[in-house]
């Protein structure tokens, strides 16, 4: 049996929201980061929301939404239909060029990881993003991380 998770990602390129995207970063242990077993998780990104959006991760890393609620940020039908369980999860995400990167999404187990990948020839930092996600189980911890090379 394969096992799919879909995530949909909803990029913020507001300026005003990178004054404590520091907050939001959290590194995977060594042990999980150097793990090889993790699930990559597909993916495609949609539209801009509004920093309200934001609010609803500021004290929590997830938070389950409806079905509604995704259809109305990512601003049109979710051509996904939701079976055996899956259900659609706000999760912060971080990134530094969202125009050279690319997000990678993967689960081990209990964890989420969300990594944003970029060129970059300035030493920016992280901005913050918001991903839908849909899963069968919220995950235990979610990390958030985005690196930049020259």
């Amino acid at each position: 049996m394969i096992k799919y998770e879909i995530v949909i990602f909803v990029l913020l390129s507001m300026s005003s929201c990178s004054s404590i995207a520091s907050t939001w970063e959290k590194v995977p242990p060594d042990n999980l980061r150097k793990a090889s077993n993790w699930e990559n998780v597909n993916y495609c990104v949609v539209e801009t929301v509004s920093k309200n959006t934001l609010q609803l991760l500021e004290k929590k890393p997830i938070e389950k939404i409806s079905l509604l609620q995704a259809n109305v940020l990512c601003e049109s039908e979710i051509a996904i239909e939701i079976e055996n369980g899956f259900q659609p999860y706000l999760v912060r995400a971080l990134f530094i060029n969202q125009f050279t990167g690319t997000y990678v999404v993967k689960r081990l187990d209990a964890h989420l990881w969300i990594n944003h990948e970029s060129l970059s020839s300035l030493s920016a930092s992280p901005r913050k993003s918001v991903l839908i996600v849909f899963l069968k189980e919220p995950p235990s911890e979610v990390y958030v991380t985005a690196y930049a090379d020259e």
